[in-house]
């Protein structure tokens, strides 16, 4: 019966997604002087004649670059805008379903933020926390900032131990703010307590990115199960969520996001479908599942660094430990220094022991095509479905086999 429900769920999941992907294509064109409101997302990278960042278009002349993320370009830039948020008139081109934005700096207008809510904790969160490092680790962390904002050796260094995950804001962070909350009132206040907490947090205080968005509806749908006193299938849930982001946010079909977030999660419940094992050994295996998942995606990409497969279970109680008090600091608007200094302390040591593994992290180059990633992320999960027990290793391992030997 439950397997029925969750074939049901996945072919409802092909069909929005058929739908994304026509919705969502975007032929290769070419237009001048388009107006365009934009978030950027990335630091700037300022070279001789030019600057370049990230950026997400807002609001457009053209629709079906609304909520897309692309490459902006600002030719002869006398100065680089210090707001987050700007409008410009520019040339657009897309290639390959990429988006460039071109203009110089006299066609940009900045704007003032959109969301002072974030702003007003972002800004309580820098004059509590001094340390530019940590600084730069909670922006991530807490509020969502993009990993380019990072400095680039803290970047490389969450890069080369495969934990750069770590800093998404996803289902850990979510499933902390609901504990602490739910814990706060008896059982069924507590539950509704804890979901409005991720809400407010989801919608005010963080990027609207895809894992975020899945790992907070997952959670609602969790919770109105408790509720209701009915059974949860936390795959038919996983399946159902994507549908509905996929039918409401087509472009998400081309995002890395959405499909690392989606698979990892995918691998992570099939692999603890019924299994009876210890804490210890439960934990290796989510670990390496979530790896497994996600690793030809990562390699379509960029390099794969095998060892996150320990190194996540081995930081596990230090990541725990800075998200708790992260959160804690987060409900006191960083006004009890108590939380604010055990943020600080599990942060720094959690930075010490990933530069400290960084440095003999071993990375694997696979070139694999993104076809090919999403072929094999695909045949794993099939094969982790249909089998049962340990076998279950046996999907897991003949994939990693495959990227190892693509990789020589």
């Amino acid at each position: 019966m439950l397997r029925g429900k969750v074939i049901i769920h996945f072919l409802l999941f092909l069909f929005a997604l058929t739908y994304a992907y026509k919705k969502a294509y975007l032929p290769d064109f070419r237009e001048y002087t388009v107006f365009l409101r934009l978030e950027i997302t990335g630091q700037w990278e300022v070279q001789e004649d030019k600057a370049v960042a990230t950026a997400k278009v807002e609001e457009s002349e053209i629709e079906e670059l609304e909520g897309r993320n692309g490459v902006l370009v600002l030719r002869k830039p006398f100065y680089i805008p210090e707001s987050r948020r700007i409008e410009i008139f520019g040339n657009v081109s897309v290639k390959n379903n990429s988006i460039f934005i071109k203009t110089f700096s006299w066609e940009v207008e900045e704007l003032p933020p959109k969301n002072k809510v974030r702003e007003l904790f972002i800004k309580r969160f820098e004059e509590a926390v001094k340390d530019e490092e940590l600084r730069a680790l909670g922006l991530a962390f807490i509020f969502g900032e993009s990993k380019r904002n990072l400095p680039l050796e803290l970047e490389r260094v969450f890069l080369h131990t495969g934990l750069i995950h770590v800093l998404v804001v996803s289902g850990l962070h979510v499933g902390l703010i609901f504990l602490i909350l739910s814990r706060l009132l008896p059982k069924l206040k507590g539950e509704f307590l804890g979901l409005l907490g991720v809400l407010l947090y989801s919608y005010f205080l963080v990027p609207h990115n895809p894992p975020v968005l899945r790992a907070t509806f997952m959670l609602a749908f969790y919770v109105f199960s408790l509720i209701s006193f009915r059974k949860h299938c936390s795959l038919c849930s996983l399946f159902l969520v994507s549908t509905f982001l996929l039918l409401f946010f087509p472009h998400f079909v081309f995002s890395y996001s959405f499909w690392l977030s989606f698979f990892a999660v995918l691998y992570i419940l099939l692999i603890l479908r019924e299994l009876e094992a210890t804490n210890t050994i439960k934990g290796f295996l989510v670990s390496f599942s979530a790896f497994t998942g996600t690793a030809p995606l990562i390699g379509s990409f960029s390099f794969i660094t095998p060892l996150s497969v320990i190194l996540t279970p081995i930081l596990s109680p230090l990541i725990l430990s800075y998200a708790l008090f992260s959160v804690l600091s987060l409900i006191t608007l960083f006004g009890f220094p108590p939380s604010v200094i055990f943020m600080e302390l599990s942060g720094k040591i959690t930075l010490i022991v990933v530069k400290s593994f960084s440095e003999f992290s071993p990375l694997i180059l696979t070139n694999l095509s993104r076809e090919e990633a999403f072929l094999l992320s695909t045949a794993g999960a099939a094969g982790l479905f249909l089998t049962r027990g340990s076998y279950r290793l046996i999907p897991l391992i003949l994939l990693n086999l495959y990227l190892l030997v693509k990789s020589l």
